[in-house]
């Protein structure tokens, strides 16, 4: 599988990591789905951790991805229990996207970009 979902039973924290072949077209509906599901089981607000790090992604996937994850019944980053969305990966095209997502345009998402999962963890502990 190109992605792998992990809850932290005593942490309200979700962590999406993707590997190198997921693609963002052929994928990404599907781990939205899942994401949904561990979100709506969550008994409060999660910090939403996404490890982006093995992804090269291009302008095209970003914004598809931007569209589907932040507007209509497909958001999870809008989702009434995300409390905070943390990115990892702390390339060019990712301070870009988190940037966008957090204008009005995408629904003014509260996001954060990392360098790797383990400070996004840390902040993500420090703030619970």
């Amino acid at each position: 599988m190109s992605y792998h979902i992990t809850t932290f039973p005593n942490e309200p924290i979700i962590l999406l990591s993707v590997s190198e072949d997921y693609d963002i077209q052929r994928d990404l509906t599907y781990s939205n789905k899942d994401v949904i599901a561990h979100l709506e089981r969550a008994p409060e607000p999660v910090f939403y951790v996404n490890d982006l790090s093995k992804l090269d992604l291009d302008f095209e996937s970003l914004m598809y991805a931007a569209n589907y994850l932040c507007l209509g019944e497909t958001s999870t980053y809008n989702h009434p229990k995300v409390r905070q969305v943390l990115f990892v990966g702390g390339n060019e095209m990712m301070l870009m996207a988190a940037e966008g997502i957090q204008t009005e345009t995408f629904g003014s998402v509260n996001a954060r970009v990392f360098g790797t999962v383990d400070e996004a963890l840390a902040y993500a502990c420090a703030r619970i």
